[in-house]
């Protein structure tokens, strides 16, 4: 391998909740605009943060001791997805299948020092599993139904989605397409790449954001506080 992330702070096993220490399901990514890495570290309800050149151990945002800190930061709560952006946002994705309805929420978090800027709440959205961020759209993996999501971050609106149609929460422009349970995703300005894992195959999809018509009724699905 060419890096271990926490040999610097634990030594031997790394399953845990100390610092440099996860407990299963890890999502990582690399900052745009600063040497560092970023995980989610899904059960113990927190993202660490390491410089990405040397693998050190820099700052934790969320809960130190696995579910002692959930009251202060319930945006950390399995934390599934994250994405951070050249403007120094980090949006993390929360599917927490113990709440009522299964509420499904974005945060918009500041990058730097975890402050949080705003929140997208769907109960329409199974789970997240990847989610990029460009051009002021979330591109949302919802591997739950098999369907991606387009939403645009000024009002909450889903623009187009590509999968299921009856799973759909995009009431303007829908393509289907069948996955089956899709887990990667990557966003070009050109087009949308997907990691259809079941059916194993990659596919690639046009990503065509403009002059998408939009009716006087705007969905419900999403809200944004």
């Amino acid at each position: 391998y060419w890096r271990d992330w926490s040999s610097d702070v634990c030594s031997s096993d790394l399953k845990g909740c100390e610092n440099g220490e996860f407990e299963s399901d890890l999502t990582i990514c690399l900052s745009p605009c600063a040497d560092e890495l970023f995980v989610a570290d899904f059960f113990n309800h927190r993202i660490q943060v390491f410089q990405a050149s040397t693998g050190a151990y820099l700052r934790t945002y969320g809960s130190q001791l696995g579910w002692s800190d959930l009251v202060q930061n319930t945006y950390y709560r399995y934390p599934r997805a994250i994405y951070v952006t050249e403007d120094d946002k980090l949006y993390v994705a929360i599917s927490d299948t113990n709440t009522i309805h299964h509420l499904v929420t974005i945060y918009v978090l500041r990058a730097s020092d975890g402050s949080i800027i705003r929140r997208y709440e769907s109960h329409a959205i199974n789970t997240i599993n990847c989610i990029h961020v460009s051009n002021g759209i979330m591109h949302v993996l919802d591997s739950g139904v098999g369907c991606i999501h387009h939403i645009r971050e000024a009002d909450g609106v889903c623009l187009r989605s590509i999968g299921s149609k009856q799973d759909s929460i995009s009431r303007f422009e829908i393509v289907e397409f069948t996955f089956d349970y899709p887990i990667g995703l990557y966003v070009t300005d050109k087009e949308v790449i997907v990691a259809d894992t079941y059916n194993n195959r990659i596919l690639g999809f046009e990503c065509k954001m403009e002059g998408i018509s939009l009716p006087e009724v705007m969905p419900d699905m999403i809200t944004i506080s």
